[in-house]
């Protein structure tokens, strides 16, 4: 990182805040230096925000001048503080995911005039940390916002705001770290908690909300009533007694106590019995930030170099021969910048010795696994990996670096180590499971609408039983049926059967005249899940669908998710074909067939317009032109059926044939079911062109 630019903005945002006393903190590898020797005054501080507590009074009592940082009470966010502001609150963070956890410090940084956040360097796939006013007024005093581009090679972004009122800096440096990752957000539900311990915020990252409580709490109250539901603390060896009632706590060890030389002391059986090492509860892990560590960016053609996940100096890094192409946190966490520059390997190989101790090294093979950097093992797992999973660790090893030179088999295994790692290490699903286990559960995970639009009776129990197939999603099915009812032949026994299964299901009719549109919107208004996914009577889905588009939804911060028409299976000459494509980026069209989307994102947008074709390119168009994100994920899940009639995208099966990279005889799976549904015509089930074949194992 170049420290010149970062010292440049320093010394300006310095040189405005009046007289007011200053706190310039800092926060990621390499920051402490980046800060250079900004002129600070008497009653100026400078923090590690590595190594301060979550819990504990404001980091600069500006009335008081320089504040010694000692624990006071915790503040609570009912109202302004007392006393005079500080002229200048600054955060310098390596990473956005650094940025993250300084925000979830928010409430204990002081009132000010003046917020400023610096990126020093970026992993060039997020936007402009451009922030937006958070409503209610809390900005109407903002005076001037300046978002601009650093100097030298790493690309980073500084962002200044200045206030004639003094505002809550952790709220403006959330606005700031959400306007780098888009419009929505896709904060993870998690319960109301309290933090306590110098690890804490890596538990909750970019939660403007996070409440401070002291170590032996109790947990601060607004009119009589605990501003958490859950308190989560990192202690070290000795734990002292909880003291509220009301709040239950959650006790994790400190990364500090699981480092070699700490359990390898006298007290290091007990600490690893508390941290539950060896065990398989990967409730023990701190989790990784989906919202930053994810696939976004995958490369799909990557080139032929292996790295090794090894120790150098003490610290986890991925080496290819000599050359360090990324060096982790100490701690083990990975942020957005170790994924972006491995992207290009074709594999990383984990080495399990030699690094500085277990938690950072789990912790580096579940934040690599969530970004879908392929990764594998030559040696058995250590039984101190257990918090892992069994799943995960068993994906390490079920292939080999040599494997992985297939491009096919290479992104196959990355999304399911992806997929793995984000259902058991994300934030959202480590608090849903702390949350239950403290009894302190966030709200349920949103319901998808699946909306089924067909003129072909025959197809109806072929694409129910796709849709009841679905795993690891709460789902409803909404069938209408265009130009016919339920009497025709096998619609009434496929809904009979599909409601069998346990999963609601909605049934409405329209005349064969109906604009296909306006019956979209009318299945749309029937539908009760807050999500809304458009189905095709014809395509083949594979089980784990629903379920991936919402992961990308979790992660991409977009108003609707696809993927693209990668692989087809040509009806005609009974073939299939992969065209890849590039996926997990943003991109302006996806797949109508599997486009997912929020309810309000389709109420904002006017509905589905009322054509009778090309009602999801009007979609896509619209959510565009509104400012909305489009991201295309993996296409594993999804095969396109092309018929010899029919279709609105008219393209001759000779150009599939040419355009594609692959072909085999037959229906191919790709990345399906084990098994598909019988379909009444056009390939039989199980006929998949050779199937024992590794290219047609199951993702």
């Amino acid at each position: 990182m170049s420290a010149e630019p970062v010292e440049a903005v320093l010394d300006r945002a310095l040189r405005l805040r009046g007289d007011a006393p200053a706190l310039i903190g800092h926060i990621g590898d390499g920051t402490g230096d980046a800060l250079g020797a900004p002129a600070l005054r008497t009653g100026d501080r400078r923090v590690d925000l590595e190594r301060i507590a979550a819990h504990g009074g404001p980091l600069l009592n500006p009335s008081a001048g320089a504040s010694s940082g000692a624990a006071q009470p915790a503040r609570q966010r009912d109202g302004p503080d007392s006393g005079e502001a500080a002229g200048l609150v600054a955060v310098v963070a390596a990473t956005l995911a650094d940025l993250r956890r300084a925000v979830t410090l928010g409430g204990r940084l002081p009132r000010t005039h003046q917020v400023v956040a610096v990126l020093p360097g970026s992993s060039g796939r997020h936007e402009p940390p451009l922030p937006a006013a958070p409503g209610l007024g809390q900005w109407r005093e903002l005076q001037e916002a300046r978002v601009r581009r650093l100097g030298g090679d790493g690309g980073g972004w500084a962002c200044e705001l200045y206030f004639l009122e003094p505002v809550d800096p952790g709220g403006a440096l959330h606005a700031i770290a959400a306007g780098a990752l888009g419009r929505r957000s896709g904060t993870p539900p998690t319960p109301a908690a309290a933090l306590s311990g110098t690890d804490a915020p890596s538990w909750l990252p970019g939660r403007a909300q996070a409440i401070a409580a002291p170590p032996e709490g109790p947990v601060p109250r607004y009119r009589n009533t605990p501003l958490a539901d859950v308190a989560l603390r990192t202690v070290g060896p000795v734990r002292p007694e909880w003291a509220d009632d009301e709040v239950p706590v959650l006790d994790r060890l400190a990364s500090d106590e699981l480092t070699w030389s700490a359990i390898s002391g006298p007290q290091g059986p007990r600490r690893i019995r508390r941290a539950g090492l060896g065990e398989g509860g990967t409730e023990q892990l701190p989790p990784v930030d989906e919202a930053v560590v994810n696939p976004v960016g995958f490369v799909s053609d990557a080139g032929r170099r292996v790295g090794r996940l090894v120790s150098r100096e003490g610290r986890l890094a991925v080496t290819v021969g000599r050359e360090v192409v990324a060096r982790l946190p100490a701690s083990g966490a990975v942020t957005e910048a170790e994924p972006a520059r491995l992207r290009g390997l074709r594999a990383v190989s984990v080495d399990w010795s030699g690094h500085s101790g277990p938690l950072a090294a789990m912790r580096a093979v579940a934040g690599l696994a969530a970004a879908g950097v392929p990764l594998c093992t030559e040696e058995e797992a250590p039984g101190w990996a257990a918090p892992l999973g069994s799943e995960l660790l068993a994906l390490l090893a079920s292939t080999t670096a040599e494997d992985l030179a297939d491009r096919l088999v290479r992104e196959r295994h990355s999304i399911a180590l992806r997929r793995c790692a984000l259902r058991a290490h994300s934030v959202s699903a480590r608090w849903r499971a702390l949350g239950e286990r403290s009894g302190a559960a966030p709200a349920p995970e949103p319901r998808v609408s699946v909306l089924l639009c067909t003129r072909r009776p025959e197809l109806v129990g072929f694409a129910l039983e796709q849709i009841g197939r679905q795993r690891g999603v709460e789902l409803e099915a909404v069938l209408a049926l265009h130009g016919f009812g339920t009497e025709a032949p096998g619609v009434a026994g496929a809904v009979e059967r599909f409601a069998a299964g346990g999963r609601e299901i909605t049934v409405c009719e329209a005349d064969r005249g109906e604009v296909f549109g306006s019956l979209l919107n009318r299945a749309a208004a029937r539908a009760r899940g807050e999500l809304l996914a458009k189905w095709d009577d014809d395509d083949f889905y594979g089980p784990h669908h629903l379920a991936d588009l919402l992961l990308a939804r979790s992660y991409a911060s977009a108003d609707v998710v696809g993927c693209g028409p990668e692989f087809v299976y040509l009806e005609e000459i009974d073939r299939t074909v992969w065209r890849p494509g590039e996926s997990e980026r943003a991109a302006p069209f996806v797949s109508g067939g599997s486009l997912l989307t929020d309810r309000v994102v389709l109420e904002e947008c006017g509905g589905f317009r009322p054509l009778p074709r090309a009602v999801d390119t009007q979609l896509l168009l619209a959510v565009g032109a509104a400012g909305g994100r489009v991201y295309r994920t993996h296409a594993h899940n999804y095969l396109v059926r092309r018929r010899s009639s029919g279709h609105t995208w008219v393209e001759h099966d000779g150009s599939f044939l040419r355009d594609s990279l692959r072909q085999w005889p037959g229906r191919r799976p790709a990345g399906l079911a084990e098994h598909e549904p019988t379909d009444g015509g056009g390939g039989a089930e199980g006929d998949t062109g050779g199937r024992g074949d590794r290219e047609s194992e199951t993702v």
